[in-house]
């Protein structure tokens, strides 16, 4: 296995980054705030990181989706345009 990583989120950004993972051979440690969306994610080999902080999980990376922020009214926006200035 290649180093630890921790997604965070698994939502369809989330999972789809932890299939990738996994796939890849990483060892991919998973949480969201919702743990039932983690199901099928632990099913495919992920690990629940639900009941343990991330240092005590030994990942060695953390990726953590910004999809929820975007969501929010008028960052996405906010955001474009000032790649756009």
């Amino acid at each position: 296995m290649k180093q630890p990583v921790c997604v965070l989120g698994a939502g369809r950004m989330g999972s789809s980054v932890t299939t990738t993972l996994l796939n890849n051979g990483y060892d991919t440690w998973i949480r969201n705030r919702t743990a039932a969306k983690c199901d099928a994610l632990i099913a495919m080999g992920a690990r629940s990181s639900a009941r343990r902080s991330l240092a005590q999980n030994g990942a060695n990376a953390d990726f953590a989706s910004l999809a929820p922020l975007f969501s929010r009214e008028g960052v996405a926006s906010e955001v474009m345009g000032k790649a756009n200035a």
